[in-house]
């Protein structure tokens, strides 16, 4: 017997039904996978300052 799952991947429209936590192309699903890209950049690192000395 073929499983509900099995026919909802063949007759639905591509990437429809993958959508959330286990999809990595969203915002959701890169920080549910822990990994970074072009929906969840990293974040810049703030430079650090040298005091100026004073004459």
């Amino acid at each position: 017997m073929i499983s509900f799952y099995f026919l909802r991947i063949i007759f639905a429209p591509p990437f429809t039904w993958l959508m959330g936590k286990g999809d990595r192309r969203t915002e959701k699903g890169k920080r549910w996978n822990g990994s970074y890209g072009n929906a969840r950049p990293r974040r810049k690192k703030k430079k650090k300052t040298v005091p100026r000395a004073t004459a």
